[in-house]
């Protein structure tokens, strides 16, 4: 576990390297999937931003950077944050309270219809026998078997982990660049 923790801040070290190299009009943003990559460009098409985004391999090279471009791509990655913890402190809850199952929960950004939180299309639910368990079927073939949501933990920890590396090292470019961003626009909606 250490050993993932290390390597996690060597990541970030490098991100954050990566960011306060570029200059002021221009940025490079290092993702780590093809999703995330996806992410960021959808949302500063869909907010209109006046930017260039230039791809090379894992990089987001992005030109005319200023305050909203990097608060928009904060606050996508810290609902992807909120949603992904949600869905792994939910990947054993059978019900919720007003008794709907619990749904594997995904940030989808379309550069036409902008942030949508869905339930993921592809979550079937895992069967797990465990016939002591209270919301366990009583009859019928599956009898004995309890309905979880097809939540996989580890996977959720990789993405999160990656979402985190990138707003940590888009934070440090702000911070570096424009103290005020983080302090006044991003956590507005939270209020």
């Amino acid at each position: 576990m250490k050993r993932i923790f290390k390597t996690i801040k060597l990541f970030a070290l490098a991100f954050c390297v990566c960011m306060l190299f570029s200059c002021g009009k221009s940025v490079s943003i290092m993702t780590y999937n093809q999703a995330q990559k996806a992410r960021v460009k959808n949302v500063l098409v869909y907010n209109k931003h006046d930017v260039e985004v230039l791809e090379r391999g894992n990089f987001l090279t992005i030109n005319k950077v200023n305050k909203d471009v990097l608060t928009d791509i904060l606050q996508t990655e810290y609902l992807n944050i909120q949603l992904l913890l949600s869905n792994i402190n939910n990947a054993n809850t059978t019900k919720l309270r007003d008794g709907y199952e619990y749904k594997k929960q995904k940030l989808f950004v379309s550069d036409i219809t902008g942030i949508q939180i869905m339930e993921d299309p592809d979550t079937t639910g895992r069967l797990i026998y465990d016939p002591t368990h209270p919301e366990a079927v009583r009859t019928g073939k599956l009898a004995g078997f309890v309905k979880f949501p097809n939540i996989n933990v580890k996977e959720e920890y990789i993405e999160l982990i990656d979402s985190l590396q990138l707003f940590n090292a888009v934070a440090a470019y702000a911070r570096t660049h424009d103290a005020d961003i983080i302090i006044s626009e991003l956590f507005q909606s939270d209020k």
